[in-house]
């Protein structure tokens, strides 16, 4: 009986054996006669899990924008910059007339300056070339606010006798839009000449006569007119490897010197929509690179801080235009503006707000005012980080970097 037992056992085992490699080799037969359909959209799906999981940048950071195809590469630069990287490169220094700052964009590691006509008087074409050669050398953004008019930082000097730009409003008041296109045509030619890729213009903003700076500066009372300007002007000036920089968002005000101290603009956030997005909305839909954002205080959209150090304003910019390119912030520097931040640091409250870079005449200030935030924990590394891919990925885009 014993050894019957283990007789039948080992018949067992063995049958179990024979039905196993059955099955197994009739899955492995099955598997081959999948259709080709199958096996296209099986590898399909594995490459493509494949690249979406080798993507380091932050999922909340993917919006697909027009510099996105450069995120990647950014991403990985910013990864590996110190703090003090990080926070020179969201800076846009208003460059120094002297020679004894002839150092600060190494010092601080600017990412941009902005020049004035002080920085290029005197100098011979030439000159003016080589200097800028240096900084661009470094990949840093070089802008200037060419307008035209009472605005201008290259077209007034010696070396450009052949240009004189009026005003917008001047402009198309004696030549219509063929006068607007040749302007825009010529300014971007004279600032590619000599090495500007940022041209911090132009004014898209209706203004009122309240506003008695801006005024001049705008072009006309007519949305329709001044949204197929900004579109004609970003699409000339980009052409030609100068970024346009749409100004103000979201106006530039319409009482200056009001009760709030300040300018503001009292309109409804409704009215400002009517008159004004319609023209920022033309250039984004154009591609512009860059916005700037105005020193203005806008009530009906935040009574607490003015456009530029405001989460609201940064917020309309992005889901109300869609745009997804460098949000800038106006010079941060021309007036006391302390009062509208949290700790009265202007420069990492426009950071916390969402703007991408800011314009400073005391870069040093703002410098050590960034590092020292994210050192205290009171500005979020990430923030800075954010910031600093999206000027990075436009330094890429634009070929300002390599």
């Amino acid at each position: 009986m014993k050894k019957f037992a283990i007789v039948s056992t080992i018949i067992l085992v063995l049958c179990a054996g024979l039905f196993g490699f059955s099955l197994y080799h009739y899955i492995d037969v099955t598997k081959g006669d999948a259709t080709p359909d199958e096996t296209v959209a099986e590898t399909t799906a594995e490459k493509q899990e494949t690249t979406n999981g080798a993507s380091s940048v932050p999922q909340e950071w993917n919006d697909g924008g027009i510099f996105s195809q450069n995120y990647e590469k950014a991403y990985t630069e910013v990864k590996n910059m110190s703090t003090e990287q990080l926070a020179g490169q969201v800076l846009i220094g208003v460059c120094k007339a002297d020679d004894t700052h002839k150092n600060d964009y190494e010092t601080y590691a600017l990412g941009g300056y902005l020049f004035t006509m002080d920085n290029f008087s005197g100098k011979t074409k030439d000159e003016v070339k080589a200097l800028l050669a240096t900084y661009k050398s470094k990949s840093m953004i070089l802008s200037v606010e060419e307008e035209g008019g009472s605005v201008t930082a290259v077209s007034d000097l010696d070396i450009f006798p052949e240009y004189d730009f009026y005003s917008p409003r001047d402009t198309f008041a004696s030549g219509g839009i063929d006068a607007l296109t040749k302007m825009e045509t010529d300014k971007a030619t004279m600032l590619s000449s000599i090495g500007i890729n940022l041209n911090l213009a132009p004014v898209v903003n209706i203004a009122d006569e309240n506003a008695i700076s801006m005024y001049p500066r705008t072009l006309s009372d007519d949305s329709k007119t001044v949204s197929d300007y900004a579109k004609k002007a970003v699409e000339i000036s980009q052409s030609k490897s100068v970024s346009a920089g749409l100004k103000f968002f979201p106006s530039c005000g319409n009482l200056e010197n009001s009760e709030y101290g300040i300018t503001a603009d009292t309109r409804k956030l409704s009215d400002i929509r009517t008159k004004e997005f319609s023209a920022f909305k033309a250039g984004v839909d154009q591609g512009v690179h860059c916005i700037v954002m105005s020193n203005v205080l806008i009530p009906d959209i935040d009574q607490k801080r003015i456009a530029s150090l405001s989460p609201d304003v940064n917020k309309l910019v992005r889901d109300d235009l869609k745009f997804t390119g460098l949000c800038i912030a106006d010079n941060l520097n021309k007036a006391n503006y302390s009062q509208y931040a949290d700790n009265n640091d202007v420069a990492v409250q426009s950071l916390v707000a969402g703007n991408d870079m800011l314009i400073v005449s005391d870069y040093q200030s703002a410098f050590k005012s960034i590092v020292s935030a994210v050192n205290a924990k009171t500005l979020d590394v990430n923030v800075l980080q954010k910031a600093c891919m999206r000027v990075l990925a436009f330094k890429y885009t634009a070929g300002i970097k390599k």
